[in-house]
């Protein structure tokens, strides 16, 4: 009997492995160990594409060669027990570091963090900046931008001053910048001259209600004069994060539910991205779902596909990568970060990114990556 038993749950095992992916396999499937130790973090293409920084647990940043497949080398932190979060400067000299946590048990709230810029070639920091809930480099290189409290400041990478700062009211949790370097948005409270301007409640007198106390809106600022140029054109859940798209003519938003309106279930926020026009605030109707409380969100090199990670809640909490059409919102691929027998590969959070030949995706693979060519 407990043979039996045995051979079942190996036999369940491997079909459960064989089902996480859409369009898995040998072919299309490369883990790549690197010798490291720790669960990967972020994944992160430089501007220039010849080189993916891989951020882990503990604080180790490794530097793949792209094209050569091979760490070049790396850089040892200290901190970052879970981890950072990556983003390259425009000129691919900087790194932004934000610090991950294991969870956030507070679903409504976003809980503040560390950011820090990385100076590639001498590794480092230059810039430190402690319970900030955003942070951004700008595009010409020179200063972060960091939200804190209701305060948006902007600080000289190189001498760490307080170059100018504004104080958007109502500010929460979210700044972004054009890749232009020309607007600024913020997640803020809503007024109720701003909901008078949305077409989705702005007759609905119980909504207006709601919205004032759970819900927030998307503010564009001008980057230079800090003047108040529109609001996005529809009322958002809490938006805990937000990026422009790479040709600047859209904002992702990732907003989830206030749990105090819309009770849900699990410890998953149960969130969705949005597109926003940078031009006028047109809110599009085309939705990213995702449960991660913390997604990591890009759009493919040739603009075509989008991803974002997620989380699937069945026996155990998998995380896993969804793969959309970048223009109709329909996920055409899943990457479920299950097991094989002996390697734990569904350790620490999903991570991912698009790899210069449109058609394939790295990824977080435990403490290893793997290249998922999801296009043949």
């Amino acid at each position: 009997m407990k043979r039996a038993l045995q051979t079942l749950f190996f036999t369940l095992s491997i079909n459960l492995f064989c089902l996480s992916a859409s369009g898995q396999s040998n072919q299309n499937f490369k883990v790549i160990d690197f010798e490291n130790n720790e669960a990967v973090s972020a994944i992160e293409l430089s501007p220039d594409g010849r080189t993916m920084a891989i951020g882990t647990a503990g604080g180790q940043i490794y530097f793949w060669n792209v094209e050569a497949q091979k760490i070049a080398h790396h850089i040892a932190l200290n901190g970052y027990k879970w981890g950072p979060y990556l983003s390259y400067s425009k000129n691919g000299k900087y790194l932004l570091l934000v610090e991950q946590f294991y969870t956030n048990f507070t679903i409504n709230k976003d809980r503040p963090s560390l950011a820090e810029v990385l100076d590639i070639e001498s590794g480092k920091i230059l810039l430190s900046k402690d319970q900030v809930h955003s942070a951004a480099i700008t595009p010409d290189n020179q200063s972060l931008i960091t939200l804190k409290d209701d305060e948006v400041s902007f600080w000289n990478i190189q001498s760490g001053v307080e170059e100018r700062k504004f104080n958007p009211p109502g500010a929460t949790n979210s700044v972004a910048i054009s890749p232009l370097g020309d607007v600024v948005v913020v997640s803020q409270k809503p007024t109720a001259v701003d909901l008078k301007n949305i077409p989705s409640i702005r007759d609905d007198k119980k909504a207006i209600k709601e919205a004032l106390k759970f819900r927030e809106v998307a503010v564009f600022y001008d980057a230079k004069t800090f003047a108040r140029k529109f609001v996005a054109n529809d009322i958002f859940d809490i938006i805990f994060s937000m990026h422009f798209s790479e040709n600047g003519n859209s904002v992702y938003l990732f907003n989830a539910p206030n749990r105090n309106l819309r009770p849900t279930q699990g410890a998953a926020r149960n969130g969705y991205i949005q597109t926003v026009s940078a031009s006028n605030g047109e809110v599009s109707r085309t939705i990213y779902a995702t449960g991660s409380t913390e997604p990591q969100y890009k759009e493919s090199t040739d603009g075509k596909y989008f991803a974002s990670t997620s989380i699937e809640q069945k026996f155990r909490v998998l995380n896993s990568v969804n793969l959309f059409v970048k223009e109709s919102g329909s996920m055409i691929k899943n990457f479920v970060n299950d097991f094989r027998i002996g390697e734990d590969v569904h350790t620490g959070r999903a991570s991912f990114e698009f790899l210069p030949d449109h058609k394939t995706i790295a990824l977080g693979y435990g403490s290893k990556m793997a290249l998922w060519k999801f296009e043949e």
